[in-house]
């Protein structure tokens, strides 16, 4: 993905990728720290939003650029902030750590591995764009990736304690 950049010189492009694959980064280490602390999916989910708000603050505030934010309607600023931060935000993180303490999250990342590989499909839908040769690159190699992830997953290790069935169901509150 990050190729893209390079080879269509384009470092606007580039700086979206590295801020993709930065993102995934963080993701990994907050699914990883999920399952080893075993915090509990709400309190997850208020850290995510936490340190999110005060990046975004940060990024906002540190913006060369005069932010267009004023202009806009409040009712529209008021449904961005409720999609995005709220649906595609917190509510998101809750859903993910209940797969997380059901699955594990060695399967639940295998699984999440295909959301590209459907959001590209989705997009190529709905643009009418042909695929090129970088898309099916890219699907190849997330599908030998989702390949050795599922071959080299354990199922022991994903398996919930008995005695902790009772409490994934109480966690999500």
């Amino acid at each position: 993905m990050v190729n893209a950049g390079f080879i269509l010189n384009d470092p606007k492009m580039l700086t979206g990728d590295l801020f993709y694959l930065g993102s995934s980064c963080v993701s990994a280490i907050y699914l990883v720290y999920l399952k080893n602390k075993n915090l509990k999916t709400l309190d997850g989910a208020a850290v995510i939003a936490f340190f999110s708000a005060i990046v975004a603050s940060l990024v906002f505030l540190a913006s060369p650029h005069e932010s267009r934010l004023p202009l806009l309607p409040i009712r529209d600023l008021i449904f961005q902030v409720m999609v995005q931060g709220v649906i595609a935000g917190a509510f998101i993180y809750v859903l993910i750590g209940y797969a997380i303490s059901r699955v594990g999250a060695q399967q639940f990342t295998i699984i999440g591995s295909i959301i590209p590989v459907i959001s590209m499909f989705a997009g190529k839908y709905i643009t009418g764009d042909p695929f090129n040769s970088l898309d099916i690159a890219a699907i190849i190699i997330i599908a030998i990736g989702i390949v050795i992830g599922v071959k080299n997953s354990s199922p022991a290790q994903n398996k919930i304690n008995p005695n902790q069935k009772h409490a994934v169901l109480q966690d999500i509150s």
